[in-house]
């Protein structure tokens, strides 16, 4: 019995040994890294709490007709003025004008989001050394989606040499040159 004993205690003290990667994350959001707590619940899959979910709801079109459209949905509408015009037709003032009705004539923006971006400074950045080098360029991606297996102790001290965690995310717009990628970002 006290040999049989022995070996029973001596399986059920075992202890996994690789414990600590049960509870590292196998999945990262490049917006996780900023440390956006909205972003990292939904990367958990678990939903905000109310009062998260009830400041993210858009206020009604005729309170923003009434108050304007707040910081953050200015920055909205700028990106999406980025993500959709088509450049080749934007490089001067006038033809960011042209596009940005385009975009409200086929509702990629709507008439109080178009009203807030500036045609001057989008010509502004396409006037400028990087403007003009995304334009000049042979290969230009906007919104592109990205998966790649980083080393997890990048992230992760506590991680073991070897472990990788899978990185996610999208990035705004990048572009090829004779330089190699840039990659840009819309603020």
């Amino acid at each position: 019995e006290g040999a049989e004993t022995a070996v029973l205690a001596a399986r059920l003290a075992w202890h996994y040994p690789h414990g600590a990667e049960v509870e590292l994350p196998s999945k990262l959001t490049a917006t996780q890294l900023k440390g956006r707590a909205r972003d990292e619940e939904v990367a958990e899959g678990t939903d905000a709490p109310l009062k998260t979910r009830a400041k993210a709801l858009a206020h009604p079109r005729f309170t923003q007709e009434e108050l304007g459209l707040t910081p953050a949905q200015k920055g909205t509408a700028l990106h999406q003025a980025m993500q959709f015009l088509d450049y080749a037709r934007a490089s001067d003032e006038a033809g960011v004008v042209r596009e940005l009705d385009r975009l409200v004539e086929e509702r990629f923006l709507t008439p109080a989001q178009r009203e807030v971006v500036d045609p001057g400074l989008i010509a502004g950045f396409f006037r400028s050394g990087l403007g003009r080098r995304l334009l000049a360029a042979p290969r230009v991606e906007r919104e592109f989606k990205f998966s790649l297996l980083v080393p997890a102790q990048a992230y992760y001290p506590q991680a073991e040499p070897g472990e990788e965690v899978l990185l996610q995310g999208v990035v705004d717009c990048w572009f090829e040159d004779g330089d190699g990628i840039t990659v840009v970002d819309f603020k």
